[in-house]
């Protein structure tokens, strides 16, 4: 019985699940098992799981009502205080856990208690205790005590204990290199990170943190220069990984040109990952046209960096271009085969998505022999997003039958294929999934609120989108509501959230703007849509398109003002024609009003301008 209950407290703990925790403690009191109420195993784990759960005070209770704690007892209670932000309360248990005969601190109470240190005076004391029980040479002690010291801002004391140390790893290398970083001890962090390098000791990327946040800038870069980094290519790729990571490409280009006679193939594809997660698909052009011309060979990474920067049309020349080498170079290098490497796959299908070639992307992807969750993912969004919905759902069906489970993204993009759908029902069930994953993200249920109101389900929409916290709600959530209720026609609660959503801080776009004439125009609100339309540009930063000009004139259109909306559709679109869609609504407006003179002279300017509208304008001059 009490492994039980450890087992649930412990699940509990790593949950911090402590409502069910609480439950289980109130199950144990009631339980007149000596096995399960005063087992030292479950009353400590109890001090755990409160004390992970963020409640000291319960932790407290608990350990107080112990008879006989034991070594593992005392360490937890003090864990728990560090945990809780508590550090005098953490030293005071280990003061009293001293005085105990029957108890002697190990490394974990030393370990603990060190975290739990706020204060250099408080940190002597520790460190003479430890000195007292002879844990010195321990070396995870000793990178405690150098963590401890960083933290309460005593440096030099820090860098005392690493000097001393019989022994170090790699963890205490970090450890004072995170000390002189917090510090701002630039010139200090750069002469031990060489020493590191000297000693033999491999960084890794806890090690580079610290080294590229010294070396964030070319004056600092000079600096490490000077202080002989200036040989560790890996510093300087980190940095140039950093930044562009920050969306600083222009910083990273610069750190990426100084390096020329230092790169290696890294220094190019973390440059060539910049330009790509910055959409600057053109620069990584050049920079693989450089990277060939110095001499280096593009490998997978760089191969899989160069497909994610064409991002568009014009560029997918370059994407089948590199299609091409994938091909011919996996014949010796079996690691480039689309077969079997779902990496270079995925990303050659998502190229061609982007780029538009839907159907190289499904070519792709059906010669794919190894597909993971991102492969599958990749095409299901790729025919979502270019209005296959059918295609989408049928592929979603393929991963199901395949047993792949899907995830947040695939569930966002079976959703949004929903939507283009119209299917409501598929949509609901894929909503109802993502709830009993536990898959719930703000993305997800904007596009549960999107897919329901495309659907036609207004209320099911309203309903997600009320159980929302209101900084979940992205522009596309509010967008959809109002263009929900202004497809149902009622345009008052389209205006209602118009203007609730700019009190909450969201701009309203283009999209937006669109349902709310759409809703003004089938309402009758003639005023309120030319007031709307007119002040877009001053009032939302949105300048009208073809698609705003549509909406207002099929809006005068209806009011009988048919004048006006031939007036406006003159004067708007490409030269001065306005798009097929506008010219048919005055068309519809004239016959609608029976004014056949301006209808037959609407009739052969829609014809000359869009000559595939004809049949459709013949069509409504009969009417």
């Amino acid at each position: 019985e009490a492994s039980t209950y450890a087992r649930l407290l412990q699940a509990c703990a790593r949950l911090k699940a402590l409502a069910q925790g609480q439950r289980i403690h109130a199950h144990i009191l009631s339980s007149h098992s000596s096995s399960g109420s005063s087992s030292t195993l479950v009353l400590n784990h109890l001090i755990n799981m409160y004390g992970k759960c963020g409640r000291v005070e319960e932790a407290r209770a608990v350990f107080a009502s112990m008879e006989h704690p034991n070594l593992v007892s005392w360490n937890t209670i003090i864990a728990a205080h560090a945990a809780g932000g508590d550090g005098r309360g953490a030293l005071a248990v280990f003061r009293a856990m001293q005085l105990e005969a029957s108890v002697v601190p190990d490394r974990v109470s030393f370990t603990s208690v060190a975290n739990a240190c706020g204060s250099a005076r408080e940190a002597r004391i520790i460190h003479a205790s430890v000195a007292a029980r002879g844990f010195l040479d321990d070396v995870i002690i000793g990178t405690s005590l150098i963590t401890m010291y960083a933290k309460c801002g005593s440096i030099e004391d820090a860098r005392l204990v690493f000097d001393s140390m019989a022994e170090r790893n790699e963890v205490s290398w970090n450890a004072m290199l995170s000390g002189y970083s917090q510090h701002g001890h630039g010139a200090q962090l750069l002469h031990l990170f060489r020493a590191m390098l000297q000693g033999g000791v491999q960084p890794n990327a806890v090690t580079l943190l610290p080294v590229v946040n010294a070396c964030s800038s070319l004056a600092q870069l000079r600096q490490a220069d000077e202080c002989g980094v200036e040989e560790e290519v890996a510093v300087r790729n980190a940095c140039i990984n950093m930044h562009a990571k920050r969306g600083d490409v222009d910083r990273a280009a610069a750190i990426f040109a100084s390096m020329v006679a230092a790169r290696d193939v890294i220094s190019w594809n973390v440059m060539m990952a910049g330009y790509a997660n910055a959409g600057r698909g053109d620069e990584a052009v050049v920079l693989l046209r450089q990277m060939e011309q110095h001499g280096f060979h593009p490998d997978r990474v760089t191969y899989v960096n160069f497909l994610n920067a064409c991002d568009k049309a014009e560029m997918v020349e370059h994407g089948r271009s590199i299609h091409g080498r994938i091909v011919l170079q996996s014949r010796d290098t079996p690691a480039l085969s689309l077969r079997t490497n779902a990496v270079v796959g995925c990303s050659l299908c998502s190229m061609y998505a982007r780029c538009g070639s839907i159907d190289e992307a499904a070519a792709v992807f059906a010669g794919m022999e190894q597909r993971n969750v991102v492969s599958w993912n990749a095409m299901i969004g790729a025919y979502a997003q270019h209005g296959r919905a059918r295609l989408a759902l049928a592929v979603f069906g393929g991963m199901q039958q395949h047993g792949v489970k899907p995830d947040a993204i695939t569930l966002i993009s079976v959703l949004d294929a929903c939507a283009g759908a119209g299917d409501a029902r598929r949509g609901s069930q894929v909503h109802g999934w993502s709830l009993q994953l536990q898959l719930r993200s703000a993305a997800l249920d904007n596009a549960a609120v999107n897919m329901y109101a495309k659907s036609g389900r207004v209320a099911a929409a309203r309903e997600v989108f009320e159980a929302m916290d209101a900084q979940r709600r992205t522009i596309m959530s509010w967008s959809a509501m109002v263009a929900a209720y202004a497809g149902v026609g009622h345009a008052e609660e389209a205006f209602r959230l118009f203007h609730a959503m700019q009190r909450e801080g969201v701009r309203p776009n283009h999209v937006t703007l669109i349902s709310i004439l759409g809703a003004c125009s089938h309402a009758g609100m003639l005023q309120a849509g030319c007031s709307c339309f007119a002040s877009m540009a001053a009032d939302y930063g949105v300048w009208p398109r073809e698609e705003h000009t549509g909406c207002v004139v099929d809006m005068l259109g209806r009011a009988g003002w048919v004048e006006q909306a031939h007036r406006l559709v003159q004067r708007s679109g490409a030269g001065g024609g306005g798009d097929a869609q506008a010219w048919m609504a005055v068309l519809g407006a004239c016959s609608q009003q029976g004014d056949t003179l301006r209808g037959t002279c609407v009739a052969s300017s829609l014809i000359s301008r869009h000559p595939q509208a004809a049949a459709a304008a013949y069509v409504a001059l009969s009417n």
